[in-house]
């Protein structure tokens, strides 16, 4: 199983989702629409948890897994 970071690699905003995905070898897409629909609907909840992932996962190092 792959270290949870951050993700530059296949990253569009902070790499947060793609480094999830990849820990939990679920499709980055569907991450990202989990994400997305938490924002919409979850009153900001989701948005200040991708904020502090996004401040507390290190990045990844080195040229990818």
């Amino acid at each position: 199983m792959a270290a949870l970071v951050r993700r530059s690699d296949t990253a569009w905003f902070g790499g947060v989702c793609s480094g999830l995905a990849a820990r939990t070898n679920v499709s980055v897409n569907v991450i990202r629409a989990v994400t997305v629909l938490g924002v919409v609907f979850g009153f900001g909840t989701v948005a200040i948890l991708y904020v502090v992932l996004w401040a507390v996962l290190p990045k990844q190092e080195g040229p990818g897994f």
